[in-house]
Parts: structure tokens; sequence; C-alpha cells
């Protein structure tokens, strides 16, 4: 497994550009017309953010996502909007929040979230159960934050996000359990991140050894 991240605070399209031609990575040319629809700076930035850690990782594990021929994009996805490059043998799940987007890639299905501080997570309520709200109350920024990690990377596991039904965090006394059982019978586990100061972040797989803290890269 291995996992990257890109910080674009006060990056513009061409400074992401730039740095891609220097990792030696090709952007479709008809994916930056694509992202150009977006109305939102910012939203045009993450995209292409996401899109030159999705070449780099793949570039990693020996994959291409760019056809030679065409310069198409070989990334397709699944009904739910899931992306995925048939064939590869490889699984990524990308995130984005705030100043940071990031990206996971194993040989086994993976699932990523990074948030930054909920500072108003009362509109969370619904997601969580009795429980988890009961623990979330003594810390409702950080707390939140965390749970609600935790359950985005679980549904991006299975490829479902939010519409995956209601599921509870188990707790040894205050500690939550960072594992679960899917509904498919695979035991997950979670591994919190804690490395991007007001941000947190959660990577959902079967691995217990997920990417160790200590490897995980800003890549810009």
């Amino acid at each position: 497994m291995k996992l990257w991240y890109i910080n674009i605070f006060q990056k513009e399209e061409q400074d992401l550009l730039q740095d891609a031609a220097y990792l030696k990575l090709s952007v479709p040319v008809q994916y930056i017309t694509d992202i150009k629809k977006y109305r939102q700076k910012k939203d045009r930035i993450r995209s292409l953010a996401a899109r030159i850690l999705t070449e780099y990782g793949f570039r990693e594990y020996g994959c291409r996502t760019v056809e030679p021929a065409t310069g198409a994009s070989l990334i397709c996805r699944s009904q739910k909007g899931k992306p995925y490059l048939p064939g590869a043998g490889v699984h990524f799940s990308l995130s984005h929040a705030g100043d940071y987007v990031a990206a996971v890639f194993d040989t086994e299905p993976c699932g990523i979230d990074l948030q930054d501080n909920l500072e108003d997570p009362f509109f969370l309520r619904d997601y969580f159960t009795n429980r988890e709200w009961e623990w979330c109350r003594s810390n409702p920024v950080n707390r939140c934050t965390r749970l609600w990690t935790i359950k985005e990377s679980y549904g991006k596991w299975t490829g479902n996000g939010l519409s995956e039904p209601k599921w509870e965090i188990s707790f040894h006394g205050d500690v939550p359990i960072l594992e679960h059982t899917s509904q498919t019978g695979v035991h997950l586990f979670f591994k919190e991140y804690d490395l991007i100061r007001g941000y947190a972040m959660t990577v959902c797989s079967a691995r217990t050894d997920a990417c160790p803290s200590d490897t995980v890269r800003c890549l810009m």
C-alpha cells in the first residue's frame, strides 16, 4: 500500500502542470479541457491535483493510465462513480478537503477520506448512532471529524459512499475500535493519520499493516 498527498495552498493550475512535467507525468489534454468546466478555481485545482496523484500512483505500480496513441484516459468509473483502472490489479481511492488532496493505492481494495476539522459538526448527527454521538460530545470538532473520516473511508472501500447502511463504530471504554466487518463478510481495519495539522485522514482496508505513517509522502 502507498499513500501520497498534495498541498494545493496558493497553487495555480500552471504550477501543478509544471510540477507534473518535472515528475514526467502525462495529464491527458482532454482532462485539462474538461476541468475548465468547473466554475470555482479551487475545484479545478483539486481535480487537477487528484489526476496528478492518480498518474503518479499508477506509474509507481508500473501501470499506465493514458492511451499512448490517442492521449485518452484509461480511468473508468463504476455505476456509483468509483474510479478504477481496468485490468491493472491495482485499486485506488482519492479524497480532498481544504488545501489538500490525498490518494491511496494497493493491490487490494482500499478507501481513503481526508477532512479538515468540522467547526460546526452538528449537521452530521443523523449519520452517527447515539453511542457515537455521545462519544463526540466531549470534543465535537476533533471527534466528529475523526468518526466522519472513518465512515467515509468505509464508503470509499465499498464504492457505495453514503448510501451504505448506517453502522456503528464499537468502543473499548472511551477508545474507538478501528475494525469493522463489511456486509460481505470482509474484516476491515481503519488506520488514522495525524500528519496534517487541523485535518483527519483515515484509510480503510483489509490489511492490518496499512501504509505506515513514516512512509506517507507529500508529493508537491
